[in-house]
């Protein structure tokens, strides 16, 4: 495979995540205000950092809480999203890494 593409595919995913991060952060923002600023006014989820003021952690299961099925669906996209690419990324990098190591061209 090309180098190219293995970092054009890293791009968009990253890309892509960024964007379904955006959507996610600006519906809570707008649809539950409240949360949003007891979250501490987040502006993208980082899964390691969000406790509720319930001390739950907000991104791992916090959300249903808001009984938002489309707010719980995106958050879900999102979710199985990134962890579907970061295996793929971590794919493409090893093998990159191989190739590269390797001589192969």
């Amino acid at each position: 495979m090309n180098y190219f593409v293995i970092f054009a595919i890293i791009v968009l995913a990253f890309t892509t995540s960024i964007a379904l991060s955006t959507i996610v952060m600006n519906q809570l923002k707008k649809k539950h205000t409240e949360t949003w600023e007891a979250l501490g006014r987040p502006k993208r989820i980082i899964l390691s950092d969000r406790i509720d003021p319930d001390g739950e952690h907000f991104w791992i299961t916090g959300y249903k809480r808001l009984n938002d099925p489309k707010f719980e669906s995106n958050v879900e996209l999102l979710k199985l999203f990134n962890k579907v690419f970061s295996i793929i990324i971590l794919v493409f990098l090893v093998l990159m890494v191989g190739k590269l190591m390797l001589g192969y061209r």
